[in-house]
C-alpha cells in the first residue's frame, strides 16, 4: 500500500498576489465581470484571485466533510469508553482521533503535489500505551468504513491498519510559524458539547507565510436556519442541520448543507448597528471564559438580549451568517489560545464582513506557532459595531480605573499625614513581629469605603493585609478614634464626600471588608494599605498597591509612591532619600493599555506612558532588592549574569514601579526561608512591569499565579526584569539552581569510576554473579551504587534522599555472601578514604555499605527529586574490559535536569571506528550536562577545564556513523541504516558511552530497537539523554515523541529509541517507519504472537 507521507516539507512560496484581498468576488458574477473589464491585467487579476486555492478549498471541504461524518456516527451511538481525558484533564473521544486521521489522509490524497504541514489537536501518545488495543481498532474501523463512502480506501490500495491510523494522526505534529504553508486542525471543537449531544465543529484552515488564506467550518448541530429566536440556541432540535460554511482570501463566505449537494448561500454578517439590538455569543462552558466580564461589556454597551451561549467555532460560523452581532471570549488566567481554535472561524467571519480582533483592537496573529501571542480577550463583531464594542471594552476597565485611582490618591493622602506627624503610639507590632500603623488601618478603610462608594453597581470582594482584631480591643480605643479622625478627614477632602458621616464601628467594618480569600473565580480587589510599613516609619519609601483580579488574572493595577521623585533616577532610589520637590508618582495600567505615571499631587496633569529599560547590556544592568537584610544568592545571582552595579535597595512595590519606568533592569525577590508571598504584595506590581513590556515570573520562568487565594503558588523566588534579559537571568538562575547538586553528582560519579577501574583491572571470574534475570553483576556494581548513595548523602544533606538505581542487596544478605561483602565494604572505604575530604570520616561496616546500597529502592515518579544511577552500565563490556559508564541523572518533577557520566575507557579524542576503542593511552572521560546550559567533557581523573561539546554537524548520510549496541545484532538496525544511505558498518559499544560519543559528534545515530518484551529502565537512558540534547541533538521514540521519565522505572514506550542531530531526525524517523513496516510484514509471517509494537 501506498504509505503516508508526513515528511514533506511545507516551504512552497507565497502566491504573489500582494492585491488580492482588495477585490470583493462571486462565484454567479465572474462572467459579467470578465466582460465588463476587457484590460487583460483585470482578468488574470480576478481569475487568479478565484482561482488560487480552488483545489486546496475542495479537498478541505471534502475532508471536514467526511470528518463531520465520521463524528456524527460516534455522537448517535456514543459509548462512555469512547471518551478519554488527556493530561489537561479536557475528554477526548474516538471521534477526535478518528476526525483528524481522516482529514490528514485526505488532504495528503486529494494534494498529492502539495507541500504537507498539518497543526492539529490530537496526538497518539494514548493510543500506544498498554490497554488502548480496543479504542485503537475501534478508531481505525470508524475511520476505514468513512473512508470507504468515498471509496477512498480504494485509492490508496488497502483498508488502513492501526499503524496507518497512528501515523495519520501523527501527522498533525507541525508547529506552524510564519513561513511556509501550513493547515490548521481542529478535529472536534467543542469536544464537551459533542458529549452533550450539542455544538460542535469540525474546523480546517489553510495558512500561507503566517496569514490565513481559507477555512472550512463543518457544524453538525447546527441548524440550516437561524438560531437567533430558537431559546434551545445550543441543541440542534427537531429542525433540518448540518451546515458547512467556507471561505477564501477575498471570495467571501458561503454556507451549504453538510449532507447535501445543493448550492451554496453566500453569507454575511449582521448590519445591526443599535447595540440594544444586537445579541452576542459567549462559550458555554464558564471554565472556557469570563462570563462576568462578558457581561458587564455587553451592559456597557447596552446590550439588553441575554447571552447566547453555545460550544466550539459554531459561533463564528452562525456569526458569519448574521444570527449574532457580536461574539466575547475572555480566557481565564493562565490559559493559552490555540490557533486551531480560531484559524478557520476568523476567516469565515472576516471573509463574511466581519472583524475579529483582540480585546485592544490588534487582528489575531497566527504566525507564532501553536499559540495565540495575546495576553486580552479575542472580540468578534460587524465593521459598525466594534467601534463601539472596543470602546466599552475599555469602559469596562475604565470606570474601575477611576474608583481605583480616587481610593489610592484617598490612602497616600492619609499616609502623608500621619506621617508629618508620627507618633510613638502610632506603631505597634503584629503577631508575627511586623510593624503596623495607624497609616495602616486608615488606608485599608479608606480604599474600602471609597470602592464601595465609586462601584455602587458593582459586588466588592477585597483582599487586603489588615483586620480590625487588635483595634476591637479596650486598650485600643484611643488609636481607633484616632484612625476613625483620620479617615474622616481623608474622605472629607473630596468635594464628593464632604458631608458622608462616619463612625468608628463603619471605619472597623471597612477594615474588616478586606477579609476575602481570594481565588480562582469572580471579582477580586486587592490591596496593600501600606507597603513597606519599615520605610514609611523611617520616612522613606512606601506604596499603597491595589489590583484587580478577575478569574484569578491580574487585570488592573494602581500604585501611590509618595516618596518616589517623579524624575527617573536610579541614583536618587539608591540613596533612598526623597527629594524635597516634585515626589510622589501615581502609577497605573490595565491589560492590553500599557502603564502610566502621573504626579500624584497633581492628578489633573496629563498621564505619561512609561516602558522598561531597553538596556540589553547586562554590564550596564542595575538592579533592585529589598531594604531588609540583603541576601547573598541576589549579588551571586548578579555576578552570573554579569552585573557590576550594586544592587538599589528599598522598600515595597515601589521596587515594581521604578523598574516599570527604566530606573533599572532587574529586581530580584529571594528569601533566606521558604515563606509564602502574600498577594497584595506583587499584584499591582506585576501588572505594571507587564503593561511596561517587562516580565515577572517565579525563577523557573513561569508567570505568578494570584488565582490560589491570599498566597502565590509558588516555592521559589521572583524574577522581575525586561524581556531581553529575562533568558539570561534564567539561565544565571539555572546555573545556580543546580550548581551544588551538579559538584556532588560529579564527585560521586568521579570516585565510582574510580572505584570501578580499580576493579576491572584485577577482575576474577568470581567477582562476576548472575542475577536473576540473566544479566551479570560485579562487585564494582554493588559498591559503585553504595559509594554514589554515600557521596550524595554527605555532600547534599537532603530532607529527604531519593534514589532509583539497578541493584538491590538481596543476594548480599544471603548466607554464604559474606567474603563477597567484605570485599565489596573495603573497595568502597578505600575508594572514600582516597578523597581528602572523606580521609577522617568515621568507618564504613558492611551494613552500611548494605543500607546505602537499598537506598536505590525509590520508585521514582513525576513528582519530586530523584536521583538515577547505573552504577555500572554495560557490565558485559564492564567484564571483557571494554566500554562501559557510571551513570547519574537527576529528575525534579518527571523531568531531567542534570546528568554526569563517567566513561573510564572512552578516549579522551574521537575514537569512533576505531577495532579497540579502549587501546589509546589517554582514555577516561566525564560529560555533565545540566539543563538550558550545554553539555561538556573533562578527562575523568585529574583537574582539567571541562570543554563544551556538540553533536556532529555532518548532514551527508553517506559519511555519516550509526552506533548500536555489542550484544546480538538487531537486523531492523541495518535496514534503517540501508534506507538512510549509509554505507559504514555499524560501530557497536557497551552502555550509556554511546550517549557520550554522538554527544560530541563521534557519531552521528545510535539506534536501540530491542528483542520481544525487554522493558527498557530509566537508568539505562536518563544520563545520556540529557547530555545528548543538552550538546544539541535528539532522543526521542519510533514515533518522534521525547522519552518519558516520569512514569516510575521503566520509560513509558513500545517502540525504539532514537539518537541523532536534529537535522538528521526527519530522514531518520522516516527511514524508521519504513522499516519497521517491513519488520512487521516479516515478523507476522514468521512469528503471529510477536507484534511490531513490542518487538521494536
Amino acid at each position: 500500500m501506498s504509505s503516508i507521507n508526513c515528511f514533506r516539507t511545507a516551504k512552497a512560496p507565497l502566491q504573489t498576489f500582494a492585491s488580492v484581498s482588495r477585490f470583493r468576488y462571486s462565484p454567479n458574477r465572474l462572467v459579467s465581470v470578465l466582460r465588463r473589464k476587457s484590460s487583460p491585467s483585470f482578468v488574470t487579476l480576478r481569475v487568479v484571485s478565484s482561482m488560487a486555492y480552488e483545489k486546496e478549498l475542495d479537498a478541505a471541504k471534502k475532508a471536514a466533510s467526511l470528518a463531520a461524518r465520521l463524528c456524527q456516527k460516534v455522537q448517535k451511538a456514543l459509548l462512555q469508553s469512547d471518551v478519554q481525558s488527556k493530561s489537561d484533564k479536557s475528554p477526548v473521544t474516538v471521534a477526535d482521533y478518528g476526525s483528524q486521521a481522516v482529514v490528514s489522509i485526505v488532504l495528503e490524497r486529494e494534494l498529492t503535489s502539495e507541500p504537507f504541514s498539518l497543526v492539529a489537536e490530537e496526538d497518539s501518545a494514548d493510543l500506544r500505551k498498554d490497554g488502548s488495543e480496543d479504542i485503537l481498532e475501534r478508531i481505525t474501523k470508524l475511520v476505514n468504513d468513512t473512508l470507504a463512502t468515498e471509496d477512498l480506501t480504494k485509492a490508496i490500495d488497502s483498508t488502513l491498519t492501526t499503524d496507518d491510523l497512528l501515523r495519520a494522526i501523527d501527522c498533525g505534529t507541525s508547529e506552524g510559524g510564519p513561513n511556509g504553508r501550513h493547515w490548521v486542525l481542529d478535529p472536534i471543537d467543542g469536544t464537551k458539547g459533542f458529549l452533550r449531544g450539542d455544538q460542535y465543529a469540525v474546523a480546517l484552515g489553510l495558512l500561507e507565510e503566517g496569514k490565513v488564506v481559507l477555512g472550512v467550518l463543518a457544524c453538525p448541530n447546527l441548524p440550516l436556519t437561524s438560531i437567533a429566536g430558537n431559546k434551545n440556541k445550543n441543541s440542534s432540535s427537531s429542525e433540518e442541520t448540518g451546515c458547512l460554511f467556507y471561505a477564501t482570501i477575498g471570495s467571501g463566505t458561503y454556507m451549504q448543507p453538510l449532507d447535501s449537494k445543493s448550492e451554496p448561500v453566500k453569507v454575511h454578517v449582521s448590519s445591526v448597528e443599535n447595540p440594544e439590538e444586537a445579541s452576542f455569543f459567549e462559550s458555554f462552558e464558564g471554565a472556557h471564559s469570563l462570563h462576568d466580564l462578558s457581561s458587564s461589556i455587553a451592559n456597557k454597551l447596552g446590550v439588553k438580549a441575554p447571552p447566547v451561549r453555545i460550544d466550539s467555532q459554531a459561533k463564528y460560523g452562525a456569526l458569519s451568517r448574521g444570527d449574532g452581532a457580536i461574539y466575547l471570549r475572555f480566557p481565564h488566567k493562565g490559559y493559552r489560545e490555540k490557533i486551531w481554535d480560531h484559524v478557520a472561524g476568523a476567516i469565515v467571519v472576516t471573509e463574511a464582513g466581519g472583524i475579529v480582533t483582540d480585546a485592544g483592537g490588534k487582528p489575531l496573529d497566527f504566525s507564532k506557532g501553536k499559540y495565540l501571542d495575546l495576553d486580552t480577550g479575542i472580540i468578534v463583531a460587524n465593521e459598525k459595531l466594534m467601534p463601539l464594542l472596543l470602546k466599552a471594552v475599555q469602559m469596562s476597565y475604565d470606570e474601575m480605573l477611576a474608583a481605583a485611582k480616587k481610593a489610592v490618591s484617598l490612602a497616600a493622602r492619609l499616609s502623608n499625614e500621619v506621617r508629618k506627624s508620627l507618633l510613638v503610639s502610632d506603631v505597634w507590632n503584629k503577631s508575627d513581629d511586623s510593624p503596623v500603623t495607624v497609616a495602616d488601618y486608615g488606608s485599608q478603610a479608606v480604599v474600602s469605603i471609597v470602592l464601595e462608594r465609586e462601584l455602587k453597581n458593582e459586588p466588592v470582594s477585597l483582599v487586603a493585609e489588615e483586620d480590625s482584631a487588635e483595634l476591637r480591643k479596650v486598650a485600643a480605643e484611643t488609636v481607633l478614634a484616632r484612625i476613625t479622625e483620620l479617615v474622616k478627614d481623608t474622605l472629607a477632602s473630596d468635594e464628593s464626600y464632604a458631608s458622608s458621616p462616619l463612625s468608628s464601628d463603619d471605619v472597623l467594618t471597612a477594615i474588616d471588608s478586606g477579609k476575602s480569600e481570594g481565588g480562582p473565580k469572580g471579582r477580586h480587589w486587592v490591596l496593600d494599605p501600606i507597603g513597606g510599613t519599615r520605610g514609611f516609619i523611617r520616612g522613606e519609601q512606601y506604596a499603597i498597591g491595589l489590583a484587580l483580579l478577575v478569574e484569578g488574572k491580574v487585570v488592573l493595577g494602581v500604585m501611590a509612591c509618595p516618596k518616589l521623585p517623579l524624575a527617573s533616577t536610579a541614583a536618587g532610589i539608591n540613596a533612598n532619600k526623597s527629594s524635597p520637590e516634585k515626589v510622589g508618582c501615581l502609577f497605573f495600567g490595565a491589560v492590553g493599555t500599557g502603564a502610566y505615571v502621573q504626579s500624584l499631587n497633581a492628578l489633573d496633569s496629563p498621564p505619561v506612558k512609561v516602558e522598561v529599560s531597553s538596556n540589553d547590556d547586562p554590564a550596564k544592568a542595575s538592579f533592585f532588592e529589598s531594604y531588609h537584610t540583603p541576601v547573598p544568592i541576589h549579588n551571586t545571582i548578579a555576578t552570573k549574569l554579569g552585573i557590576k552595579e550594586s544592587p538599589i535597595k528599598i522598600n515595597s512595590q515601589t521596587k515594581y514601579a521604578a523598574l516599570s519606568r527604566g530606573d533599572g533592569e532587574v529586581y530580584l525577590r529571594f528569601t533566606r526561608k521558604a515563606r509564602p508571598e502574600s498577594i497584595w504584595n506583587h499584584a499591582a506590581g506585576s501588572i505594571l512591569v507587564s503593561e511596561a513590556g517587562g516580565k515577572v515570573t517565579d525563577a523557573a520562568g513561569n508567570p505568578l499565579d494570584f488565582s490560589k487565594g491570599k498566597y502565590l503558588d509558588y516555592k521559589r523566588g521572583i524574577v522581575v526584569t525586561t524581556q531581553k534579559l529575562l533568558p539570561r537571568l534564567l539561565k544565571a538562575l539555572c546555573k545556580m539552581s543546580y550548581e551544588k547538586e551538579l559538584a556532588a553528582a560529579k564527585k560521586a560519579v568521579s570516585l565510582a569510576a574510580r572505584l570501578s577501574q580499580g576493579v576491572q583491572k584485577t577482575l576474577f571470574q568470581s567477582e562476576v554473579w548472575t542475577k536473576s534475570d540473566r544479566t551479570p553483576v560485579t562487585a564494582a556494581d554493588f559498591g559503585s551504587q553504595a559509594l554514589v548513595s554515600i557521596v550524595l548523602e554527605r555532600e547534599l544533606q537532603p530532607a529527604t534522599f531519593s534514589l532509583v538505581a539497578e541493584e538491590e542487596t538481596g543476594e548480599l544478605r544471603k548466607q554464604g555472601s559474606e567474603v563477597f561483602l567484605e570485599g565489596i565494604t573495603k573497595l568502597v572505604k578505600d575508594t572514600l578514604a582516597s578523597e581528602e575530604s572523606y580521609a577522617d570520616s568515621p568507618p564504613l561496616s558492611t551494613e552500611d555499605v548494605l543500607n546505602a546500597i537499598d537506598c536505590g529502592k525509590s520508585e521514582g515518579g513525576c513528582s519530586g527529586y530523584h536521583w538515577v544511577l547505573d552504577p555500572i552500565d554495560g557490565t558485559r563490556g564492564f567484564v571483557r574490559g571494554e566500554q562501559y559508564a557510571v551513570g547519574l541523572a537527576l529528575l525534579v518533577e518527571g523531568k531531567v535536569v542534570l546528568g554526569v557520566m563517567a566513561c573510564p575507557n572512552l578516549p579522551l579524542a574521537s575514537a569512533v571506528g576505531e577495532t579497540d576503542m579502549s587501546s589509546k593511552e589517554n582514555v577516561g572521560c566525564l560529560f555533565f550536562a545540566t539543563a538550558g546550559l550545554g553539555a561538556y567533557v573533562q578527562p575523568v581523573e585529574g583537574h582539567s577545564l571541562p570543554q563544551k561539546v556538540r553533536v556532529s554537524s555532518n548532514e551527508n548520510l553517506e559519511e555519516a556513523k550509526f552506533l548500536e549496541s555489542y550484544h546480538k545484532p538487531i537486523p531492523i538496525h541495518s535496514s534503517i541504516a540501508e534506507k538512510l544511505g549509509i554505507t559504514a558498518l555499524p560501530v557497536r559499544m557497551d552502555s550509556q558511552a554511546k550517549y557520550a560519543a554522538v554527544s560530541r559528534g563521534d557519531a552521528e545515530i545510535y539506534l536501540r530497537f530491542t528483542l520481544c518484551g525487554h522493558r527498557e529502565t530509566i537508568w539505562d537512558h536518563a544520563p545520556g539523554f540529557i547530555i545528548t540534547t543538552e550538546a544539541g541533538g535528539v532522543v526521542c521514540d519510533a514515533a518522534g515523541k521525547s522519552l518519558d521519565f516520569s512514569k516510575g522505572k521503566y520509560l513509558d514506550h513500545k517502540t525504539g529509541i532514537i539518537v541523532t542531530t536534529k537535522k538528521l531526525k526527519p530522514c531518520v524517523l522516516k527511514a524508521v517507519r519504513e522499516a519497521m513496516e517491513e519488520e512487521k510484514l516479516i515478523s507476522e509471517t514468521h512469528n503471529p504472537n510477536c507484534t511490531l509494537s513490542v518487538c521494536v
